[in-house]
């Protein structure tokens, strides 16, 4: 399907990370100036954000007829990092803002939406994976490891023990490695009572981090200079970075 039409299905809602937000709402024109992907490294997918509005080398003339450094824009920059074992990037897709169309038409030219640039797609089933899955008939499962979240029709018939696509959230009765991972517990042997309590609780722990947390993230940053949209496994980690 082309994105007019993939866009067309997606519910926008705002980025989970209310600090981030808050620090990046403050520009004037948000814009991503750096991205990069990195295959073998500790950190998958690396994103500079800066203020559009700001530029060191740019100056204005005051009301004493003499330049000065440009007031406008936050100087500075927020960097996110997606780390390669805990926010795997499963996609990745950048395009130059002036093709903001199925963006616009779907989220930002409708009556009654806020001025947000960094959202996360929540609609369920996702588009972007059922088209991936459709593209992709011979592998046709999503993510490839653990309990799918979606899986086609045909993938399901052929693997009866691949078990029920769960969608964007782990059902109640989730088991512990239903995810691909399998936690190793050590204990005293036999264990004590005090070591079978612990690993209870750590247990209990896990299976509800697993219940309340999305199986994947479906980002998308709308900024000023390009379009970027992502699935991943979790949110970034960012920090602030003065210039």
């Amino acid at each position: 399907m082309g994105r007019m039409r993939r866009f067309a299905q997606y519910a926008f809602a705002p980025w989970p990370d209310k600090e981030l937000t808050e620090r990046v709402n403050h520009f004037e024109r948000p814009g991503i100036t750096r991205v990069e992907q990195n295959f073998n490294g500790e950190s998958a997918l690396l994103v500079e954000i800066r203020d559009m509005a700001h530029s060191p080398d740019s100056q204005v003339m005051g009301d004493d007829g003499k330049w000065h450094a440009n007031p406008s824009g936050i100087p500075g920059k927020v960097c996110l990092s997606w780390d390669g074992f805990h926010a795997r990037v499963f996609a990745l897709e950048s395009y130059d803002e002036f093709y903001c169309g199925p963006y616009a038409h779907a989220y930002a030219w409708k009556e009654g939406t806020e001025r947000n640039f960094l959202h996360e797609i929540v609609s369920e089933p996702d588009a972007w994976i059922k088209e991936i899955l459709e593209d992709n008939p011979h592998t046709g499962v999503f993510p490839t490891g653990g309990q799918p979240v979606a899986a086609l029709d045909s993938v399901l018939k052929r693997n009866p023990g691949m078990g029920v696509p769960t969608g964007r959230f782990f059902p109640p009765d989730v088991r512990l490695g239903d995810d691909g991972k399998h936690p190793v517990f050590f204990a005293s042997d036999p264990p004590s009572a005090e070591d079978e309590a612990e690993m209870d609780r750590v247990q209990a722990e896990m299976l509800a981090q697993m219940i309340g947390k999305p199986r994947y993230r479906h980002l998308f940053i709308a900024s000023d200079s390009h379009m970027l949209e992502i699935l991943c496994t979790d949110l970034p980690s960012w920090k602030w970075v003065e210039e």
